[in-house]
Formats: C-alpha cells, sequence, structure tokens
C-alpha cells in the first residue's frame, strides 16, 4: 500500500455499498441560492475512539470560499483558521493556528481558465494535474520524496464519473469507484474533503460517489438527502485488511445568499 493512497484512504471514508441515500419525500428542485455554511464531522476508531471537528465556511462577493474555522474537541489537533485569497490564475492559502495566530501551512494553487487547478505547490508536496473535458485524468508528484518524484496516478472515467485510479507506485495503488445515479451536489464525499484542501469542488465528478475498493482498504458511503434535495447528513466507513474500522459522520448546515 503506498503512502499516498493511505493518505487518501484516511482523508476520504465511506458506508457499505448495498445502501441508498435516504431521502425525504416529495423532492422538491435543489435551490439554487443555498450554499454550505457548516459541517460537523464525528471520527470513530472501532469502538475505541472518538473525537468530533467542526468547518465553518466563509464567502467572498463572488461564492468563493474565502475563509474556513477549523475547531476540535480531540486536544491534540490545534484549531485554525484557513484563508483562501484569489488572485489572477492563482488562489493562495494560509493556515492560522486560532489560539496564537502564528502560521501553521500555506500553500499556492493554480488554476486554468476552465477554473480546474493544473498545478499545486505545499510544503511537503508539488503536483501537476491534467484534465479530459471537467474530469482529472492524471496527477503527477513532481515532489514529494525521492521515492515519489516523476510517480503519476492515472483516473479512468467514464459517463461523468471516476471508475478507477491507478498509480505506478505498486498494484496496491489501483482504486475502484462507484457511484449513485444521484446527481453530484455539496456533501459529496469527495466533494467535503476538496472544499477544505482546496476551497472548491475539486474532483467534479457528476454524481455522488457511493464506494472506493484498494487491496487495502474498502470505503462506502451514504447520504440522507431533505426535501429540497440537499443532503444533510454523509456517512462514511473505512475498513482496512485487518479489520480495522474507520466511521466519520458529516452534519451539514446550509445558508441562503
Amino acid at each position: 500500500m503506498s503512502k499516498y493512497l493511505l493518505l487518501f484512504f484516511i482523508s476520504f471514508i465511506c458506508i457499505c455499498a448495498f445502501f441508498s441515500c435516504t431521502k425525504t419525500t416529495p423532492l422538491h428542485p435543489l435551490p439554487a441560492n443555498y450554499r454550505l455554511y457548516s459541517f460537523s464531522k464525528l471520527h470513530q476508531l472501532n469502538t475505541q475512539r472518538s473525537y468530533t471537528d467542526k468547518y465553518t465556511f466563509s464567502y467572498n462577493t463572488n461564492n468563493q470560499v474565502s475563509q474556513i474555522v477549523f475547531t476540535s474537541n480531540d486536544t491534540s489537533i490545534p484549531n485554525q483558521v484557513i484563508y483562501f485569497t484569489y488572485s489572477h490564475d492563482s488562489i493562495y492559502k494560509s493556515v492560522y493556528g486560532v489560539n496564537n495566530s502564528h502560521k501553521i501551512d500555506s500553500a499556492i494553487f493554480i488554476f486554468n481558465t476552465y477554473n480546474q487547478i493544473t498545478e499545486s505547490y505545499e510544503p511537503y508536496d508539488t503536483m501537476q494535474y491534467s484534465y479530459f473535458g471537467k474530469l482529472l485524468t492524471k496527477e503527477s508528484y513532481l515532489s514529494f520524496s525521492p521515492y515519489y518524484d516523476g510517480i503519476s496516478t492515472l483516473y479512468y472515467s467514464a459517463n461523468g464519473d471516476f471508475y478507477k485510479s491507478a498509480s505506478q507506485v505498486s498494484n496496491d495503488s489501483t482504486l475502484v469507484f462507484n457511484f449513485y445515479t444521484d446527481f453530484n451536489r455539496t456533501g459529496d464525499y469527495l466533494q467535503l474533503n476538496s472544499f477544505c484542501r482546496y476551497g472548491y469542488n475539486f474532483y467534479q465528478n457528476d454524481h455522488l460517489v457511493k464506494h472506493m475498493n484498494s487491496s487495502g482498504y474498502t470505503t462506502d458511503v451514504t447520504y440522507v438527502i431533505d426535501a429540497d434535495n440537499k443532503i444533510t447528513q454523509t456517512n462514511a466507513t473505512v475498513v482496512d485488511s485487518i479489520g480495522d474500522i474507520y466511521t466519520a459522520q458529516y452534519n451539514l448546515q446550509y445558508i441562503t445568499f
């Protein structure tokens, strides 16, 4: 199992492939003037340890994420304020500690005329991204560690969604995707995690992700959808090769604009 795929799975967690989205009926068209205000994320590792994080979002006049306030009741994780600044073809991300206001982290994301990130510069890795249409086709690690330099991951898609990604690192790095027929919207599992990292929906899949599988991890997700077609809860589970179970429950709140 590659180090980067392990990070991918720990960051991205989903619940059993045989479940479907839970919906309140009747469904109304998804309102265009809703945006994500916050979500709480309850983590659980087996039955041994749990903690809760919360992410609260602010937006600029262009409806772009401008600030995320992160808090956690896990004392080992520092509370943070994350700022996103937009300039020409770049997104500048700065992370500060809430209590002492010192800078913890920073990143720069370069995007093209289609608002797709083509390069990212973060403290421990520099990456390039390629696309076919709106979907990611390739990510290349330009500098992650001597072992990963020049390594690429290829993404394969059909009908607007990924069905597989494969890294050059090892066969263990192949990841298989499955999706619901429900259209993508705020609350999609991939979208939630990309919001926190990049400030926007990076992956652009057409439908809600349902299941991800590799030789070492199985990841599944279900959603609770209200009468306005908004996702109000995302439930996720990862089971690793030795049977450890990690779950995460996201509870979403929205505001109108």
